[in-house]
């Protein structure tokens, strides 16, 4: 059998007996490329009308993210005071890609699956009407510029252990000490873990490292207790975390890189 375009296999067989050639297509589906863009059409404005209609929008598994670009993007022109809650959750996909929502300024708040490995450059940059996002341990790659511009992203949620927070790379782009990273999340923001707010903050002791920038903006914070299993605080590791106040570091800790807490206005010391 030969494997013709969409998909479609087309079987051979040949009977002895007549010496008739038998053709035969498989039971899929043969979608031209005109009734294809139709059903595409149909899809984007099934979202559209299902985004115009509910503030509170459920991404279906069948339902291509491009789709719902265009169905935010209309609601942008027609109905821009309506705010959407844009939940991702049963996005079957390992990733979004570079500008997947950018300038979709009535989305509300992001429920990401928990899949979801990755996010790309501007993902959600210049989302400006963005409070809330909801983020899990899988997101192992996230741009520094996925939420640039996002003037009111004041609140992340995080599936997952303190621990695992501490591990991420997010925007590092490299492993190095001072690695010229923007800040991931540009305003300041409440941190909760698994729905509880992080103010007083433990380090685990699984911990050896307090990663660049990985506080940074966090205003929620107002004390950190480092365990004496870390040996160093990079550069920004809690920039304009502007309600902390104390700090206490171990003697573990040998190398503190600069910027690690600029910014931090109500800062008292460390012990």
């Amino acid at each position: 059998y030969e494997k013709l375009s969409y998909g479609i296999e087309l079987r051979v067989t040949v009977n002895k007996n007549d010496e008739t050639l038998v053709l035969k297509f498989s039971d899929e589906e043969l979608v031209s490329p005109s009734e294809e863009m139709l059903k595409n059409n149909e899809l984007v404005e099934n979202e559209i009308k299902a985004i115009t209609e509910s503030s509170s929008y459920v991404l279906t598994k069948h339902c291509k993210l491009s789709a719902v670009k265009k169905g935010l993007d209309y609601l942008k022109q027609n109905n821009p005071d309506i705010k959407i809650d844009l939940d991702l959750s049963q996005y079957p996909g390992l990733s979004i890609g570079d500008n997947a929502f950018s300038n979709c300024s009535n989305i509300k708040s992001v429920v990401f699956s928990e899949n979801l490995s990755s996010i790309g450059k501007s993902a959600f940059a210049d989302c400006t009407g963005l409070e809330k996002i909801t983020i899990s341990k899988k997101l192992t790659s996230l741009a520094d510029s996925a939420f640039e511009a996002c003037s009111s992203l004041t609140s992340v949620h995080y599936k997952g252990t303190l621990d695992d927070w501490c591990k991420t790379k997010w925007g590092t782009g490299s492993s190095s000490y001072f690695s010229a990273s923007k800040i991931v999340f540009p305003v300041g923001y409440d941190l909760y873990i698994n729905d509880e707010k992080q103010t007083e903050v433990t380090i685990p002791d699984t911990v050896t490292e307090i990663r660049a920038y990985l506080f940074a903006n966090c205003t929620s914070l107002t004390k950190v207790i480092i365990s004496d299993t870390v040996t160093r605080i990079q550069e920004g590791a809690f920039k304009n975390c502007t309600n902390l106040a104390a700090i206490i570091i171990p003697d573990s800790v040998l190398q503190i890189y600069s910027d690690s807490y600029a910014n931090t206005d109500s800062f008292k010391g460390c012990n």
